[in-house]
């Protein structure tokens, strides 16, 4: 039995077979994600798994952009500080009242005119109201 040679590695960057790069994304512009989350609190695993990922993203193969629905917190700074555009589209007071729905237009339009390529929602809340919005927007 004969053991397979495994392929020689590429250079960083350089491309292979497909048009793909070394690390397997293809060639060219990042790849354009909105992260979503209900708030900005530090008070919990998911907030803190959220932007310490979004800190640790290579900013030359991934464009991170923030949809939240509250727009203040503490984890708002470091967002910023990690050169993260935070973008606030209100629950109008409350996460289980018709004015979160009245966001999702809106939400809908951010998704289609930055050309988002992934919405990646983090919580119960964006799983809905950012979810939904994204497929009725035709963004995966």
């Amino acid at each position: 039995m004969t053991v397979a040679e495994p392929p020689a590695a590429a250079a960083p960057g350089a491309r292979c077979e497909g048009g793909r790069t070394a690390g397997g994304r293809v060639a060219g512009p990042p790849l354009r994600v909105a992260f979503c989350i209900d708030n900005l609190s530090a008070s919990g695993g998911t907030e803190l798994n959220a932007v310490r990922t979004a800190e640790r993203l290579d900013r030359r193969r991934v464009a991170v952009e923030l949809v939240t629905m509250q727009a203040d917190g503490p984890m708002r700074e470091r967002y910023e500080r990690a050169g993260i555009p935070v973008h606030h589209f209100g629950a109008g007071g409350s996460l289980v009242g018709w004015g979160a729905w009245r966001g999702s237009r809106a939400r809908a339009r951010f998704f289609r005119q930055r050309r988002v390529d992934v919405v990646h929602c983090h919580d119960r809340y964006s799983n809905v109201f950012c979810g939904l919005t994204a497929r009725a927007a035709g963004v995966p």
